[in-house]
C-alpha cells in the first residue's frame, strides 16, 4: 500500500509503524519514486527506485523514525516482506506521519 502527503516547505518528519502479527517493509519516497516502484513491481525484470534511508526499514513490527525532508510530495509505502503464496496471514499496521 502507498499512501501519499505532502509537505508545504522543509519540515522535520516523524515516521511511526506498528505492525501485527508480521513484520513489514516501510519505504519513505518521492512522488517520482513511487512511479519507478510501481514499475518494478509489476514488471518481470524488476526495476530500480530509490527510497530515504532514514525514514525507511526492512521487516519490522516496530518503527520510530524522524528525518527533515525538503518542501514536496512524497508516499509511505507499507509491504509485507516477500513470502510463499499459500502461507500467507493477515497483517494490520498502523502508520503514523507527523511533521514540525
Amino acid at each position: 500500500m502507498g499512501y501519499g502527503f505532502r509537505i508545504p516547505s522543509d519540515r522535520r518528519v516523524e515516521v511511526k509503524v506498528s505492525a501485527n502479527p508480521k513484520p513489514v517493509n516501510v519505504m519513505l519516497m518521492t512522488e517520482s519514486q513511487w512511479a519507478k516502484y510501481n514499475e518494478a513491481h509489476g514488471s518481470l525484470f524488476g526495476g530500480q527506485y530509490e527510497y530515504k534511508q532514514a525514514l525507511s526499514k526492512k521487516s519490522v513490527l516496530q518503527m520510530g523514525e524522524s528525518d527533515v525532508l525538503p518542501a514536496g510530495s512524497y508516499r509511505i509505502v507499507v509491504e509485507r516482506p516477500q513470502e510463499a503464496l499459500i502461507f500467507k496471514k493477515e497483517t494490520a499496521a498502523t502508520i503514523s506521519i507527523i511533521g514540525y
